[in-house]
């Protein structure tokens, strides 16, 4: 839907086309089939734009026979001017009619003006002609409602995004560094080692006990047992054996250091061991449940075999571990309930939700704009049929005054009074259908986004709408039932909320299951504590003949006794999907007592309509015959004064039950929900535009204003 081109515009596009066409030299020929083209018949689609391409677009290259340049007269250049000009502005001309917006906006300049002195709230305020395509577009621009719901979409898009990314393989790639240095421990200091000889030369030969003067094998400790002079404490000093020899002067003990080898270990041929390591991992969650993980791990050390020699060309070392953690079939978590693919499901629902909340606000939008546009209309209709009316008063009592002047004896005061006191009566009517227009026309400025709708400074005036008040809308009850489920919002939500309780109800059910899960794990590994490989390709390579295969195997219950949390989760879930199968229930009822309402009250508005027209005409034909037979002198000012209300009351009627009718199909067509997509049909300017938004609905450019969902005869009715 795109705003009506303006006057100046549409002429420099003809003249830019015909000049087009010229320059191409359309042929004599072919003026008949343009003028053809330009003549509108019942049917506003049988206009041809299509003569247009063959006619003028076509370039010479392409038909270049029919479209060759020739010499035209001045005057056959004129002729073509005018045809292509016709024909071009039967398709870009907008429905607009001027007089309608003229008289309008004369109407109220007039009474603003007689205005300005008495009413200091309409002066300085300006009018704004405004057609219902503009105001539809305004406040599709500017609703702050609209404006919010339309980012909905996009950020449950995004939710559902997340949702699917759990099932994106992770990969994890982490570097290390490790080193290893081993020390052997040591003590600084001396000691008494070991002495023993014994009498015979024998090295089990008992020794002599200082303290019990006894052979013995015995080793003992010198502080434990005696006194010790460095100290009156019992210490351990070092260990002592006394031999035989000597006595006297007895036994000896030799003192000597402690022999230590500090430095390190000889884990590396004392060398640090130092590993230098990548590992790289990749996680999948399964579609069914639960995950696989494969890592592989390359390691990069020097093994010296000598003191200061390491194999240069066996430094890599690679391990690859696979895990395979699943739930078994039929079993907690497995199968298309599992809690990811439940999550994705979720967000899904959540986006069509939002689809169809975003097209419900679009719906109530273009409602509540139509709904308050013609309310405006028929406020300016009133305010315009008012005005006439006043104007056959203010005719009736200049008739009579120039009546006193010439005859002042055949008005009689009462006769005056009469007179008077119906012009009184008739400019409080016209204040109040202009207060009335004001007041329509501020609430309209507050739906499209008027910033001073508040003071209304601005004053919309509705012009093109007389053609809208006359196209009656031919539906059924059966058509418009069937239209609503297929369209309309509210069905799709509740059916969206009865899939999610589903939705929940299986996943509780899968979670009340047993949890019997299965665990594998293999390592394929090779040992690097004497050589390795030359460079990790290598290694990686050797992994298909590894030193090391280790299988591990794992199987886990978990069952709660009586399981009740689970089973209680189970039956809420279960009575929250009744619920919305009888929410379904409920709203299919309401929308059939809604749309029944509607077309009782189209029916009622169109019904009203023609016994208001019919009254309005009859009313118009007594006033005129009245007024023939006041000027005879055959009736009086009070039957005239009484006919001008009669006529008055059932214009307004007229006007009434037209913005009635217009209404109550604006109400039908929201309770279809087809109001979006019958919008730019409704609105479209001219054969040209009506061509193309059909093409910007089948290119799907118009989601939420394309053309209605056609009901499928074997669609769920529940």
């Amino acid at each position: 839907m795109s705003n009506a081109p303006t006057r100046s515009t549409m002429k420099r596009s003809t003249a830019f086309l015909a000049t087009l066409a010229l320059t191409l030299a359309v042929p004599a020929a072919l003026a008949p089939m343009a003028l053809a083209a330009a003549v509108p018949t019942n049917e506003p689609e049988t206009l041809v734009p299509t003569v247009l391409v063959p006619t003028v677009l076509v370039p010479t290259v392409l038909v270049p026979t029919v479209l060759a340049p020739t010499a035209l007269a001045p005057s056959a250049l004129d002729r073509h001017a005018a045809v292509v000009a016709a024909v071009i502005t039967s398709q870009i001309s907008p429905s607009i009619m001027p007089e309608d917006q003229k008289r309008a906006s004369a109407l109220l300049k007039s009474l603003f003006d007689q205005r300005k002195a008495s009413r200091g709230d309409v002066v300085g305020r300006s009018m704004l002609p405004l057609n219902r395509r503009e105001a539809v577009m305004r406040g599709l621009e500017t609703n702050l409602s609209l404006t919010i719901g339309r980012r909905e979409p996009d950020r449950v898009q995004t939710l559902v995004r997340e949702a699917r990314a759990v099932f994106d393989p992770v990969l994890d790639l982490s570097l290390g560094y490790n080193r290893k240095d081993s020390y052997r421990r040591q003590k600084i200091g001396t000691v008494k080692p070991k002495t023993f000889a014994g009498t015979g030369g024998n090295e089990f030969t008992p020794a002599f006990d200082p303290i019990t003067h006894v052979p013995s094998m015995r080793r003992t400790n010198l502080c434990k047992f005696a006194p010790c002079a460095e100290s009156p404490k019992a210490q351990i000093r070092a260990l002592e054996m006394y031999s035989t020899l000597s006595v006297p002067p007895g036994p000896k003990t030799v003192d000597e250091p402690i022999i230590a080898n500090p430095g390190r270990d000889s884990l590396n041929k004392g060398h640090p061991l130092v590993q230098e390591n990548v590992s790289i991992g990749l996680t999948q969650e399964l579609p069914w449940g639960g995950s696989l993980t494969l890592t592989d791990n390359t390691i990069r050390q020097k093994i010296f075999y000598e003191a200061n020699h390491y194999w240069e060309d066996g430094q890599f070392t690679s391990n690859l571990t696979a895990a395979l953690t699943m739930p078994l079939p039929y079993t907690k978590g497995n199968g298309m309930y599992n809690p990811a693919k439940v999550n994705v499901r979720n967000a899904e629902i959540n986006r069509e939700r939002a689809d169809w909340t975003l097209k419900d606000v679009v719906n109530q939008t273009l409602r509540d704009i139509n709904l308050a546009y013609f309310e405006t209309v028929r406020a300016l209709e009133g305010l315009s049929a008012t005005v006439d009316s006043q104007r056959l008063v203010v005719s009736l009592k200049e008739r009579q005054d120039r009546i006193l002047k010439q005859f002042p004896g055949m008005v009689t005061r009462y006769q005056e009074a009469q007179i008077d006191s119906e012009v009184t009566r008739a400019d409080i009517q016209v204040e109040a259908a202009l207060q009335t227009y004001l007041t329509a026309s501020v609430a309209l400025g507050q739906l499209i986004g008027d910033p001073d709708a508040k003071t209304g400074s601005t004053i919309y005036l509705p012009y093109s709408y007389a053609d809208e008040l006359k196209k009656p809308l031919v539906v059924t009850l059966d058509a418009a039932l069937d239209a609503a489920r297929a369209n309309r919002p509210d069905f799709f939500i509740v059916k969206l909320d009865r899939a999610s309780a589903e939705l929940g109800r299986d996943f509780a059910q899968n979670q009340a299951r047993p949890d019997i899960k299965v665990g594998i794990n293999t390592k394929l590994g090779e040992n690097g504590s004497v050589y390795g490989y030359a460079d990790p390709i290598l290694s990686q390579a050797r992994l298909a003949k590894p030193d090391t295969i280790t299988q591990n195997y794992s199987l886990t219950y978990t069952y709660p006794l009586g399981n009740r949390a689970a089973d209680a989760a189970v039956e809420i879930a279960q009575l929250s999907l009744e619920d919305r199968i009888i929410v379904i229930r409920d709203t299919d009822a309401r929308v059939k007592r809604q749309i029944t309402s509607d077309l009782a009250a189209v029916q009622s508005a169109r019904a009203q309509l023609n016994h208001s027209t019919a009254e309005a005409k009859s009313m118009r034909a007594a006033y005129d015959s009245l007024e023939r037979q006041l000027g005879a002198g055959l009736v009086g000012e009070d039957q005239i004064i009484q006919a001008t209300r009669s006529l008055l009351s059932a214009e307004l009627s007229r006007l009434g039950a037209s913005v009635d009718s217009r209404e109550a199909e604006t109400i039908l067509l929201y309770d279809q929900g087809t109001i979006a997509s019958a919008m730019p049909g409704q609105t479209a300017q001219s054969s040209l535009d009506r061509r193309r938004l059909d093409l910007l609905a089948d290119a799907g450019h118009l989601k939420y204003f394309g053309p209605e969902t056609k009901p499928s005869p074997n669609r769920d009715q529940q």
